[in-house]
């Protein structure tokens, strides 16, 4: 048989400050409990990255994020959260979303059960990236860590590299339609996974190719010949493997076929 219930609203409290509540117990008597454990609700944080060659902002519903400025928030286990991206008024275009199992150019609704990070992707349209692309470049994102790693013969300054499904992506916007050579750069170790998957978006749809990251580090390695449209950002995406081998994400070269 349910007995009476307390309520109790508290107020002014402050955002990213976590509050624990316990309680004690009257009988009918009005003899008094312990105090119970401490309990909390349980929150989880949802961070915004922006990317691409264009620019614009992010909102969320509910009120928690609006990046501009702020791009992390923080809501509790099961709370349904909706994130709008607004491209800015300067010829900007709002591509789409990835990660959160967002995808696609309008609003993207996810429920939040775990730490979640979702890529907002803007482009211009009248700007264009270099042709090639390394992974401390602005025109890349990513879903995961990626530590720095200490491999030989990086690409620029170093490596980084994953597990376990996390996932690295450059974003292409040619200065220039047509066929290009795509190539990689990765640091090879032993302990490298010898079947990485390389998504590559083009003009013709996404095409997936395995490399072996034990061999042929610290070069170039073609992958294959994809047509990119000027006015149009393109991603090549490398998904990191499970279990122990590691992945690594360097630099993406694109070199237009005379």
């Amino acid at each position: 048989m349910a007995g009476k219930i307390t309520e109790y609203t508290f107020t002014e409290l402050k955002k990213d400050v976590t509050y624990y509540f316990a309680v004690t117990a009257y009988d009918t008597s009005g003899n008094e409990s312990e105090y119970s454990d401490e309990a909390t609700m349980t929150q989880y944080g949802l961070t915004v990255i922006k990317s691409g060659t264009g620019s614009g902002y992010v909102t969320s519903s509910p009120a928690g994020i609006t990046c501009g400025t702020d791009c992390t928030g923080k809501y509790k286990s099961g709370s349904v959260v909706t994130l709008t991206a607004k491209p800015k008024k300067d010829g900007s275009t709002f591509t789409g979303w990835s990660g959160g199992h967002c995808s696609g150019n309008g609003q993207c609704v996810l429920t939040i059960t775990s730490p979640t990070t979702v890529t907002a992707i803007f482009s211009d349209p009248t700007s264009c990236t270099k042709t090639i692309i390394d992974n401390r470049d602005q025109a890349t994102s990513k879903i995961g860590t990626w530590e720095v790693s200490s491999a030989p013969l990086p690409y620029g300054d170093a490596s980084v590299w994953g597990r376990d499904g996390e996932i690295f992506r450059w974003h292409f916007a040619p200065c220039e339609s047509g066929l290009y050579n795509v190539s990689l750069w990765w640091t090879a170790y032993t302990s490298r996974s010898a079947k990485v998957p390389i998504d590559i978006e083009s003009s013709d749809g996404k095409a997936r190719v395995y490399v072996n990251q034990q061999k042929n580090g610290g070069q170039w390695n073609k992958v294959g010949q994809f047509y990119f449209k000027k006015g149009s950002v393109y991603i090549v995406s490398v998904t990191a493997q499970s279990a122990s081998a590691s992945t690594c994400a360097d630099a993406v070269k694109f070199k237009l076929v005379p």
